[in-house]
């Protein structure tokens, strides 16, 4: 069986009028293992209501459960290099998809003191620009250059430098 007539078979053609390997690529890393969990989630989901295939209604109650799982993994992938990642991650808590620089610093600076006494030995990537990076780099973040969106695994390097 090839790719396409997995994908033809056991899930729908498009979500939300996009085509459906691509929507569930957009909601994942680029890496194999996050696209297998949130497939493997979309057919949990379809399986529990003896559906024989997933619909758009799986993947788009899949895409909570794996945005929780995929938070999580990033903590615990990055746990040893940024143990302030959690902490920092809180921030995005109920805010909108878009968030302008600025008030990414007007957040960010109510809490930075607190972050730079818990974690004293990381200092020195406390600050605002390193912050950033850090975002852009472990992929949580992406960046808006004339009006498209890119993310790390597309255009590597820093925020500064991310431009298309």
């Amino acid at each position: 069986m090839t790719a396409a007539e997995l994908w033809s078979k056991y899930f729908p053609e498009r979500i939300q009028q996009m085509p459906t390997v691509e929507f569930i690529l957009s909601h994942t890393l680029m890496r194999p293992r996050d696209v297998i969990q949130l497939c493997n989630l979309c057919t949990d989901l379809a399986r529990r209501e003896n559906s024989s295939s997933v619909r758009e209604k799986h993947i788009l109650q899949a895409l909570d459960v794996y945005s929780s799982w995929k938070l999580n993994d990033l903590i615990g992938e990055y746990r040893v290099n940024y143990p302030f990642l959690s902490d920092l991650l809180l921030l995005f808590t109920n805010i909108s998809f878009v968030l302008p620089r600025k008030r990414l610093e007007e957040m960010y600076g109510g809490v930075q003191d607190v972050l730079k006494g818990r974690y004293p030995d990381y200092t020195s990537v406390l600050g605002t620009d390193a912050i950033l990076n850090i975002l852009y780099g472990v992929g949580f973040l992406g960046v808006q250059r004339k009006h498209k969106t890119v993310y790390y695994y597309e255009v590597p390097g820093t925020v500064i430098n991310a431009s298309v």
